[in-house]
């Protein structure tokens, strides 16, 4: 792919679709018993592949077959469980039947476009939809570019690839 429509379409994203960042204003808005329970639901995620990740560490390879085999993978697959989709994530998570998940940590509140929320969903990126009327990106990374960020890049990819 060519590296200067990656960047370029990068750069759009980053102009076009993260408009402006709103985490002191969350901040302040989490305080208020008005909106704490909308907020920590929205932001307060599982962590799937690392849950799984933590699970699958202890396993047996007689015990990584049976679960590939009920998802209908390889044991590779299983093995690279950040590869899998969203859907198989989930279902991999309930089938494991884990009780103590790790949690997303989000370092930044970002206003965003509907069209960067609906392509960051699809990667399982976090969104809270129409929060007094803005789409709210909660960043997983920080102290980096918004041009360096794992999501945008990935999205930048996705949108290059005509998806």
């Amino acid at each position: 792919m060519n590296n200067n429509k990656l960047e370029t379409t990068i750069r759009n994203i980053v102009d076009n679709d993260i408009i402006i960042n709103a985490s002191y204003m969350i901040s302040e808005l989490a305080s208020n018993p008005s909106y704490t329970d909308q907020l920590l639901d929205a932001f307060n995620t599982i962590d799937l592949v690392n849950s799984i990740d933590n699970v699958l560490f202890d396993m047996s390879d007689d015990e990584m077959i049976k679960i590939a085999d009920q998802l209908y993978i390889t044991v590779e697959q299983l093995n690279t469980s950040e590869d899998l989709n969203q859907d198989k994530l989930i279902e991999l998570f309930n089938i494991l039947n884990i009780d103590d998940p790790v949690y997303h940590d989000i370092f930044e509140y970002w206003i965003i476009s509907d069209r960067f929320a609906e392509k960051l969903e699809l990667t399982g990126g976090i969104v809270l939809r129409d929060f007094l009327n803005f789409n709210i990106w909660g960043r997983k990374e920080t102290g980096q570019s918004l041009t360096m960020d794992f999501n945008v890049n990935e999205i930048a990819k996705s949108i290059n690839r005509g998806l």
